[in-house]
């Protein structure tokens, strides 16, 4: 497989918007609980998950690019689970995750 860094970039950056429509249509959720959400989803990262989901989609029929979209988005939400889940107090006390500030530290629960 030939990497085009070009075509690898757009895709995330139709990730980023495909993952804020997702928040926007879980926006029923509780105002903090929807904070936490988005600070864990759209604080970037390295989005390798997604990249080998877009490469796997095409090695065969290469789905609608909507498709691949919503399938990379589907493996890379459980994963922002985890900066939320974490860091709690109880759990971990780290004041940072990848570089950014944790979700505990921003909502003042460390």
């Amino acid at each position: 497989m030939s990497v085009d860094t070009g075509k690898e970039l757009l895709f995330l950056a139709d990730l980023e918007s495909t993952l804020s429509e997702i928040l926007v249509e879980s926006s029923h959720h509780h105002p903090r609980l929807q904070q936490a959400m988005a600070h864990a989803i759209l604080s970037g990262g390295k989005r390798l998950r997604p990249l080998l989901v877009k490469a796997a989609s095409e090695l065969g029929d290469t789905p609608s690019q909507a498709v691949s979209l919503r399938a990379a988005a589907s493996v890379e939400l459980p994963h922002g689970y985890s900066p939320v889940h974490d860091p709690l107090p109880s759990l971990d006390a780290a004041g940072f995750r990848r570089g950014i500030p944790s979700w505990p530290r921003c909502s003042g629960a460390s």
